[in-house]
């Protein structure tokens, strides 16, 4: 019985001490489980602040799209994007009405398959230019659009850069200055029409004699003097009136 006991004692010792054990390690699973369920948590709430950041920060780029496009579209010259082959990358709303083209068609062409001018396909050409260092370019001449026609334009060019600012190409602008052309002429002509006319424009000092400072050129045709007799002040203007008249 005594031995019975002791043996019995020995195995309740045993399962105490692989209780105790077992509890202790229950303990530090539960301790670890806490610990790795905060780190969990910790990561969880990081990724959450990066991923929203991540959606602020696409919304911001789409917005910022959005409204370069909207701006890029609605410029009143026509703009390009040109690669470095050429290749022509983007086109705005202008561009095509001034060319005729839709934009499925202009991105297919070469730039200088557009605008054909004197320059293109030379060391003398925007992007080439461009290309070498050049800033800023701006040139005045006639393109020639696809059906052959030829219109006066103000040509800009500018670097296009990469995000990493890597040049890649060139930023066309192209300013159709038809209506300015037109005006120009206009103005020629009816100023060619009033200098060979038969009026004659005086400009005179109200000074002894009234000398004159300026005469428009038909005044050899209309008074038989030339324009230097005046401007040298070998003939003034109160010679031409008559004496009686120059109180008036």
């Amino acid at each position: 019985l005594i031995q019975s006991n002791q043996d019995l004692e020995k195995e309740i010792t045993k399962r105490t001490i692989a209780e105790e054990e077992l509890r202790k390690h229950q303990d530090y699973l539960e301790n670890l489980v806490d610990e790795r369920t905060r780190e969990i948590t910790t990561i969880n709430r990081e990724l959450k602040l990066e991923i929203d950041a991540h959606r602020e920060a696409e919304t911001l780029l789409k917005d910022s799209n959005s409204e370069l496009n909207q701006i890029f579209n609605c410029a009143v010259d026509g703009m390009r994007v040109i690669n470095k082959d050429h290749g022509i990358l983007r086109v705005n709303e202008t561009f095509l009405s001034i060319t005729g083209l839709t934009e499925v068609e202009a991105r297919q062409k070469r730039c200088y398959d557009i605008f054909n001018g004197p320059d293109c396909q030379t060391d003398s050409c925007m992007l080439h230019r461009v290309l070498n260092g050049e800033e800023y370019v701006e040139v005045e001449f006639e393109k020639e659009l696809t059906d052959g026609s030829r219109i006066p334009v103000i040509l800009t060019g500018t670097p296009y850069r990469d995000a990493s600012g890597e040049l890649v190409g060139v930023i066309e602008n192209i300013r159709d200055i038809s209506s300015i052309k037109e005006v120009e002429k206009t103005i020629r002509e009816e100023r060619d029409l009033f200098v060979e006319g038969y009026v004659v424009v005086f400009k005179w000092l109200n000074e002894d004699d009234w000398p004159v400072e300026y005469v428009s050129p038909n005044v050899s045709k209309i008074l038989g003097y030339s324009a230097e007799d005046f401007m040298s002040k070998k003939i003034r203007y109160a010679d031409l009136i008559a004496e009686q008249d120059r109180d008036r």
